[in-house]
């Protein structure tokens, strides 16, 4: 089924900016399969959904500096390893690379694509490639497909890549391998446009992050910030950063498993200059968690505990801050048996919401997606896009809009 219904991009004169802030989406269902709420807690729109050919369980969004949403599938596509897409200004989803295992190609990717100051789509894979252990590929703005770096040739560069990759303010691209490398842990890397893979930090040391699974980000301090799933005292995780020439190397926080474990996505930097992020497991119900972090690792406080399932739990996407001190995430599932997941907001000083839960509901005759996953994209409307990874009328995946109340985040907020 096509997606035909993603985004309406009315003609606007300007820079790319300009263009991303007049996406809007349809206001009523349609047959290409829109589905639309309208209540207390904002608006949900399922916009669309996916199938086979076009790539199934998509993984995240990005929007791109030509104001169009961009991402990658884990499967299907024209061999059935994946793909790489963009929504184009037409509300048609086009493959822009299927994934295979010819020629060295790369599969089993974990992130949607990030955009290079060229303008050139970046990303990495867990398989593929000279050694099978994942590549780093480039795809350009003329739909140039190339594979710049095969993982696990070298040794010192590690393989098993599962975090996407950061455009950082030098316009360099900072990314981690989660195996291998000098102790078994992964590798933080720089990659070059020439495909040279610089190591940074051979993850794996006792008491040091390993196995990194989500990607960097950049603090306001210019330093790279991330998570592992292994690593630190007790090897349940850690909260890390370094400088972007691999020097002033810290381990901020440990987690631990009575209380929190396990971190599920990527950090997001708060206005008040804060680290915020989610684990999947620990807590009070052992569902995990929503945290906040001081950049220096001084203060950690715990700001909700999931407990499922009207909230959810394996929070799967990094928060995304919409107001100052207000965050919105996705938990993927209700519990062990059912995929479905809640969409819920959280603040600063640990209010907490659910907006709604995934999954449940078939309105128009269309099902709702499930089990979100990987980045959102705001949109410069206010408004902001995610991924369901099942779900949908093909049960293969939807994108879906949402957006505030009128009145604004506060007024959901319990206090």
């Amino acid at each position: 089924m096509a997606c035909d219904a993603l985004v309406r991009r009315r003609t606007c004169l300007g820079l790319a900016l300009g263009l991303a802030a007049d996406i809007a989406f349809p206001r009523t269902p349609d047959a290409s399969g829109v589905v639309e709420e309208v209540g207390p807690a904002g608006t949900y729109k399922t916009v669309c959904a996916f199938a086979t050919r076009v790539g199934y369980s998509p993984i995240g969004v990005m929007l791109a500096g030509d104001g169009l949403i961009h991402g990658a599938t884990l499967g299907g596509g024209e061999f059935g390893y994946g793909t790489v897409y963009r929504v184009d200004a037409g509300r048609r989803i086009r493959v822009l690379h299927s994934f295979s295992q010819k020629s060295g190609d790369g599969w089993m990717t974990s992130a949607p694509p990030t955009e290079g100051d060229d303008g050139a789509l970046h990303g990495v894979t867990f398989r593929g490639g000279a050694a099978d252990l994942g590549v780093a590929y480039r795809l350009d703005v003329d739909g140039r497909w190339e594979v710049l770096h095969s993982f696990g040739v070298s040794g010192d560069d590690g393989y098993g890549c599962q975090a996407g990759l950061l455009r950082a303010s030098d316009g360099q691209l900072y990314g981690a391998s989660g195996l291998g490398g000098a102790h078994g842990g992964g590798v933080i890397f720089r990659l070059g446009k020439d495909g040279i893979v610089t190591p940074l930090w051979q993850l794996g040391r006792p008491g040091e992050p390993g196995d990194v699974r989500d990607a960097l980000i950049e603090g306001a301090d210019g330093q790279l910030y991330g998570t592992s799933v292994d690593g630190g005292v007790d090897r349940w995780g850690t909260v890390f950063s370094l400088a972007r020439d691999g020097s002033d190397r810290r381990v901020l926080h440990s987690f631990e498993y009575a209380t929190e474990s396990l971190p599920g996505a990527s950090l997001v930097q708060g206005t008040d200059g804060f680290l915020y992020g989610t684990t999947q497991g620990g807590g009070a119900h052992g569902r995990g968690c929503v945290y906040r972090l001081a950049t220096d690792g001084s203060e950690y406080r715990v700001l909700h505990d999931f407990k499922g399932p009207m909230d959810g739990f394996r929070a799967a996407s990094p928060l995304l801050e919409l107001e100052p001190g207000v965050f919105v995430g996705t938990t993927s599932q209700d519990n062990v048996q059912i995929e479905g997941g809640a969409l819920f907001v959280v603040t600063a000083d640990g209010r907490f919401q659910g907006l709604r839960r995934f999954g449940r509901k078939v309105l128009h005759g269309v099902p709702d997606g499930a089990s979100p996953r990987g980045a959102m994209c705001r949109l410069p409307s206010g408004g902001f896009v995610g991924a369901c990874g099942t779900g949908g009328a093909n049960d293969v995946g939807t994108l879906w809009f949402a957006r505030a109340p009128d009145e604004g985040w506060g007024s959901v907020l319990r206090t």
